[in-house]
């Protein structure tokens, strides 16, 4: 689930799907690209849209993939979130495996689902899944070790409940009240220091 830019490495997914004849064997794809028009339509402001689109039409076809592999062409808010149920229900795995993430709010919205994950070592993922323990990170460049960690999840169901229930336990570190009652904690330690400090130097003033 991604916008189609060149950043979110469709292709390196497709790739380790395409040719994984095992994870082909015992899980379809599916991908979320936004939503969009006509391929054929698109502005020139959308040309980096319109590559990623083209790039994974044209891998679906090499690999011969088009059994296993669903792009729908839009979606709603509520799809999403419907999505990840689905795919939680089904024993599914999360993959986001772009050059770089910023923050992560998919792999949270997975974790939120019960969805364990396999991500980019590279951004906010490599803090967000160490901390809740339901997933793999992964070089995005390499997609054997891709394909190789979404199946070391889909063949072993103790994991994937495992990564599923941390999940949904951990995502709770990042609610907006968790999230007060840390920094608040900061400020709480901070004052206390800073008191402590003043009752040290305090008989030489």
């Amino acid at each position: 689930i991604c916008r189609a830019e060149p950043k979110k490495n469709i292709e390196s997914l497709i790739k380790a799907y395409g040719e994984s004849k095992e994870l082909q064997a015992k899980a379809n794809l599916v991908l979320i690209l936004g939503t969009r028009d006509k391929i054929s339509e698109m502005d020139e402001d959308e040309q980096n849209k319109c590559q990623v689109l083209t790039n994974t039409l044209v891998m679906i076809d090499d690999y011969n993939l088009y059994d296993r592999v669903a792009y729908p062409k839009s979606h709603t808010k509520n799809d999403v979130q419907e999505l990840y149920r689905y795919a939680a229900k089904s024993k599914g795995v999360f993959v986001n495996v772009a050059h770089f993430e910023p923050f992560g709010l998919t792999i949270l919205e997975a974790a939120a689902s019960g969805l364990p994950v396999v991500a980019t070592r590279n951004g906010g993922p490599a803090e967000i899944v160490p901390l809740l323990r339901n997933g793999f990170l992964v070089d995005p460049t390499e997609t054997n070790e891709i394909s190789d960690a979404i199946l070391r999840i889909v063949d072993n169901p103790t994991r994937w409940e495992t990564y599923s229930n941390n999940g949904l336990h951990g995502i709770k570190k990042f609610t907006w009240d968790s999230h007060a009652k840390t920094y608040l904690r900061y400020i709480n330690n901070h004052m206390l220091k800073r008191r402590q400090s003043q009752k040290t130097l305090a008989p030489y003033y």
